[in-house]
């Protein structure tokens, strides 16, 4: 069992490997499965969702990567695109009992979110959008205020990712010919013109800031990866923002009003059109004429 679990090797970047391997084989270990059958079931699963939280920058501690929020946020939106609801079921059944195993009383139990259920990629409808801009108004203190709006803008407005947030300073976001830039870095560095609608909401939240300090909970002193599930619950309210549905309403936008393709790979840091394409069931269709008058040119 000890030999299967020390030889195995996942197809992942092997750098990516040797960052968390002595951390997946040790939880497998300490998992203590009874069969190398299930120590190759359990490699696969653990191995997924650590790789996955590994690149959002969680640390790999067992109470913060096993913790079951970070398990349901994986299920709801780090799973590959063609898993089926029957694997995700599975794997988080699986996830959840190597978390009580390694956690024991600590391990937390959410609130299970049921599935299948509404897809954490459906973008937000336009009322949702004047729901969430409510939610971030009606917040208590100005420093809740303004994160939510920063959270909002930078998600719905430019697209970017959870992981993108804890680095962003005031410094990165910039004014070019007019427009609101955000100049994203991190793995993926890119610049991003904030989406029109959003400029002024923006502008106001970060007009006092200076430059060095952060965008989103600029009192902070380090980059927790976990400070804007933390902020969102913390918030009053009952309609609350997920940042991936938020990033999915920018995407749809762009989608919907037909970005050129290459500006709009570049400014969603990512390599391949192919991750699109399980948004287009969210683009609205093109009457006939206006299709056919597209098509042909003109």
């Amino acid at each position: 069992m000890a030999s299967k679990i020390e030889n195995y090797v996942p197809k992942i970047p092997a750098e990516h490997w040797d960052a968390i391997g002595g951390f997946v084989r040790s939880a497998i270990t300490d998992i203590e499965p009874v069969s190398p059958k299930m120590a190759k079931k359990a490699l696969g699963a653990v191995t997924a969702f650590v790789h996955w939280a590994w690149l959002l920058g969680y640390e790999l501690d067992r109470k913060v990567v096993f913790d079951r929020f970070a398990i349901e946020e994986f299920i709801a939106v780090g799973y590959p695109p063609n898993w089926s609801n029957g694997t995700r079921r599975n794997m988080r059944t699986q996830l959840f009992s190597v978390s009580q195993v390694l956690l024991g009383a600590e391990a937390r139990i959410p609130r299970l979110n049921p599935l299948p259920g509404e897809s954490p990629s459906k973008p937000y409808s336009k009322d949702e959008i004047i729901a969430l801009r409510s939610w971030a108004k009606g917040q208590a203190t100005l420093t809740r205020r303004r994160d939510a709006i920063v959270l909002l803008a930078l998600g719905a407005g430019a697209g970017l990712k959870v992981e993108d947030f804890f680095p962003l300073r005031r410094r990165d976001i910039v004014e070019i010919g007019g427009a609101v830039v955000v100049n994203v870095g991190g793995k993926r560095p890119r610049q991003v013109p904030v989406l029109a609608e959003w400029e002024c909401e923006l502008r106001e939240a970060i007009s006092t800031m200076s430059p060095d300090v952060y965008v989103f909970s600029q009192g902070r002193t380090g980059r927790n990866k976990n400070t804007v599930t933390n902020f969102v619950d913390r918030t009053s309210g009952v309609f609350k923002p997920h940042t991936f549905r938020l990033r999915v309403t920018w995407l749809v936008h762009h989608l919907t009003v037909g970005t050129p393709v290459k500006p709009f790979l570049a400014a969603a840091g990512v390599y391949s059109s192919d991750m699109l394409t399980r948004y287009l069931q969210f683009v609205p269709d093109v009457e006939a004429n206006e299709a056919r008058r597209l098509l042909r040119g003109q």
